[in-house]
């Protein structure tokens, strides 16, 4: 595959007069996370196809190799390679782990001066952010003079691939399922997600359900064989005790995310992926895209501490098994001594580095009403099972670290609508 051209300036449309719209319905659906942005970019549909192929290439490229280290290293050697902890290795599915088809991800992209880099893997089925779709997608028909679309939410997709694990396994419920813990860290409830699955999903029962009101006889042996779970909570959410996933596993029900999810995550895998982007365990068009959109991203250890110290500007350090904005620390913000004093005190094994990629400013209004400001922002893009929707932008006119978590504006981009005859 070619490298994307992706340089020129974004033009972004000014929707002001809808942000109480997308306010009210964000506060509707308990995302207190969630504060829209008065603007949403046009991004060519030609660069929304390339980012999804690339997407997609990466995602078969990460589970051929890890296919390749099960079998130099076992299941086990590759579990302690990627520091997964002993205790959640009875719930991986291993099967899912070497499918690339079967990866259900959002990668978060970096416009840079020399085009898109994909900077993040988020393998999950519940990462954040596919409900910010709907809102912007009841602006578009009412922007004068402007024919868009922003493409399907990323739920309708993710509905395709459900509806083949229902006939696939002959399941006939569909549980949404969150922890009251994870829930209160501020993110969504699931209001878009059943009514687009329930939509997608007619012949097939959709409900949500936490800890509290998760029917007891799912949690019997085999109680639950009828049932796709959902999982939106992690597993760090449990904290150390796994007696409700083992009952949860034990019920039978089907995972469309088990814990080979966690273990994608570890950010290990970007490094793995740069020191093997001639492998011939790759085919073609997955080098190509490992040369092409990730950013040079390697393992800190001793040997390279000195080097990359200083070198700190042109790197991102981050905490293997961060996300949400956490453990990222850029380097061209911190003076030498903090940072190392960061680096030893955590530990230089949990931390990659990474080539920075600095996004390219964004001129938008940024405040209602208010003339446009020079914006950083970071985009999204949701692939469920090899299909991929639009992408979903989060800006700032402060941090270098962009993320919601972090007082990041949200929006969803916009593509020219193609002509119907």
């Amino acid at each position: 595959m070619r490298p994307i051209e992706w340089t020129t300036p974004i033009e972004w449309v000014d929707v002001s007069e809808h942000v109480p719209a997308v306010a009210e319905f964000f506060k509707n659906i308990n995302a207190p996370g969630f504060t829209p942005l008065p603007a949403l970019p046009i991004v060519p549909r030609s660069v929304v196809d390339g980012l999804g192929d690339a997407t997609g290439h990466l995602m078969m490229a990460q589970a051929r190799m890890a296919e390749h280290l099960i079998g130099k290293l076992g299941r086990d050697g590759l579990a302690e390679l990627m520091r997964f902890p002993s205790e959640w290795v009875p719930f991986v599915d291993w099967d899912k782990l070497i499918d690339g088809s079967q990866r259900l991800v959002r990668v978060d992209i970096v416009r840079g001066a020399n085009g898109p880099k994909i900077v993040e893997f988020n393998v999950f089925c519940g990462p954040g952010g596919p409900d910010i779709q709907a809102p912007y997608s009841a602006v578009l028909p009412h922007l004068n003079g402007l024919r868009l679309e922003c493409g399907p939410s990323p739920f309708v997709p993710l509905s395709d691939y459900y509806n083949t694990l229902m006939e696939r396994h002959n399941l006939s419920v569909v549980a949404l399922m969150d922890l009251t813990s994870h829930h209160a860290m501020g993110y969504p409830n699931y209001t878009v997600a059943k009514q687009i699955l329930s939509q997608c999903m007619p012949n097939y029962p959709v409900s949500v359900f936490d800890e509290r009101d998760y029917p007891a006889e799912y949690l019997e042996p085999g109680g639950a064989r009828h049932v796709l779970l959902h999982r939106v909570f992690t597993a760090g959410d449990f904290g150390t005790d796994l007696s409700l996933l083992k009952r949860l596993h034990a019920g039978g029900a089907h995972f469309s995310n088990g814990l080979e999810a966690e273990l994608c995550m570890d950010k290990g895998w970007l490094a793995l992926l740069c020191e093997a982007r001639q492998s011939p365990i790759f085919t073609q068009e997955q080098r190509s895209a490992i040369a092409d959109f990730l950013p040079e991203t390697f393992f800190l250890t001793k040997e390279k501490f000195n080097h990359v110290l200083a070198c700190k500007d042109k790197y991102a350090f981050k905490v293997r098994g961060g996300y949400g904005g956490i453990g990222v620390y850029i380097g061209v913000e911190h003076p030498v001594s903090d940072l190392e004093e960061i680096l030893r005190s955590t530990g230089l094994d949990e931390f990659i580095v990474q080539e920075r990629v600095a996004p390219v400013e964004e001129f938008a209004p940024y405040k209602s009403g208010e003339a446009p400001q020079a914006l950083k922002s970071v985009f999204a893009m949701y692939n469920y099972a090899g299909q991929s929707t639009g992408l979903m932008v989060r800006s700032t006119v402060g941090s270098n670290v962009v993320n919601a978590s972090t007082g990041a504006k949200v929006c969803w981009s916009a593509f020219p609508a193609q002509s119907h005859i």
